[in-house]
């Protein structure tokens, strides 16, 4: 399959029917998470999406708790994090699909570093990895050589079985606070 927009799996599901019910604001104005340039002003939606909070429950018990945004319409997961320029330690996206899938998201215009945690759908992570930002590089006309870059850079960001969510987090975060990618035991939404 080919790569579309950032953070954004190679194949998009249907509208989601799951809306979350808790909005929790975030920590920082939406206004100043957005990048303004040529490349993220026209099609970028400049406002955040409702909020949910989320529970990682690591292999020795220990448990995290990550403010996430909800993607689970096909344009926001088709914008992900596109054009931010910061991504708040303990906060997150949460993309959510109808049904599991082989997933695989890029970078492509994503301007922060991120790790993804891949779930399935029994709230179990299949895996998680760290992702590379792949912004226009400078002096760069040509959109569909930068398309190519940040496919090509994609190729490892895929999910290792069927995954029916992908969670993106500020890359090292879990790190920070003691949590290896791979210490993720169990994932419960609090909606």
């Amino acid at each position: 399959p080919t790569a579309t927009h950032t953070s954004t799996p190679a194949s998009i599901a249907p509208t989601s029917t799951l809306t979350p019910t808790t909005a929790k604001p975030t920590s920082t104005p939406p206004d100043s998470l957005f990048i303004d340039n040529d490349d993220c002003s026209s099609n970028i939606q400049k406002q955040t999406l409702p909020m949910i909070e989320i529970q990682l429950t690591t292999t020795s018990g220990e448990t995290f708790l990550v403010n996430s945004e909800v993607a689970d319409m096909p344009q926001e997961r088709q914008q992900g994090l596109m054009c931010r320029n910061h991504l708040p330690d303990g906060n997150g996206m949460l993309f959510i699909f109808e049904a599991p899938a082989q997933l695989r998201f890029w970078m492509f215009n994503t301007y922060i570093p991120l790790d993804i945690v891949y779930i399935d759908s029994n709230m179990k992570p299949i895996n998680a990895l760290s992702m590379i930002p792949c912004p226009r590089p400078d002096g760069l006309e040509d959109n569909a050589e930068w398309s190519i870059t940040c496919s090509e850079q994609s190729l490892g960001y895929t999910s290792l079985q069927p995954a029916q969510y992908a969670l993106e987090l500020p890359e090292g975060w879990l790190q920070r606070i003691g949590i290896n990618l791979q210490e993720i035991h169990n994932v419960k939404f609090n909606w």
